[in-house]
């Protein structure tokens, strides 16, 4: 087995999901053990000045953006990041850690070693798969890094017969972007005690 690094030479603040190229990278994990969670891919990406406070103003760098099946999260990394989002969800940081390392799959970006992005999945492991929390920082939107979680998250559940998700506002439309759909003439419903997410 082997993993691979794929890198995209575009500007990080570009809408669209670049075109990859994709070669060995040896020795730093596996690639196409999706079941087995050894999942992670490097895209390296132009950043622009400014970003990620790794870079002097008027200057651009390469930015390297990783995103991994088989990380560790740490708590004040996680509620950071939900806390950027305003998803009241962190305002319960334990029921909120519990349930994500809990998770079927856990998927995570980061830039520099830092937290940007993080996708969960809860799933009976065969037929059905369901998606409750997709986050990236509000600093690295739109460059594609949603997008690269979700591509980890079809690599592990592309067969299954289901994949549900709850969207809304600007996420209804990048969702359909990736080939999401309305559920026939379903409505949705729930029981909620958060004010937001």
């Amino acid at each position: 087995m082997h993993s691979w690094i794929c890198q995209s030479q575009v500007r990080s603040n570009s809408w669209g999901l670049p075109n990859t190229a994709c070669a060995p990278l040896r020795g730093q994990g596996g690639f196409g053990s999706c079941n087995g969670h050894n999942w992670r891919r490097v895209y390296s990406t132009l950043a622009q000045a400014g970003e990620a406070n790794v870079m002097p103003p008027n200057s651009e760098r390469i930015m390297t953006i990783e995103i991994s099946l088989n990380d560790q999260i740490e708590g004040e990394e996680v509620l950071a990041l939900y806390r950027a989002n305003e998803w009241s969800s962190a305002e319960k940081p334990e029921r909120l850690l519990a349930a994500l390392r809990g998770s079927h799959s856990l998927v995570t970006a980061r830039i520099a070693g830092d937290l940007v992005g993080l996708a969960n999945a809860i799933s009976d492991g065969h037929l059905v798969v369901y998606y409750p929390h997709m986050l990236v920082h509000p600093q690295h939107q739109g460059k594609g890094i949603g997008r690269r979680m979700m591509e980890a998250m079809q690599c592990r559940y592309s067969y299954f017969h289901q994949q549900l998700l709850t969207a809304d506002g600007d996420a209804i439309e990048f969702y359909r972007a990736l080939g999401f759909v309305r559920a026939g003439k379903t409505e949705p419903m729930w029981i909620y005690s958060g004010d937001e997410h």
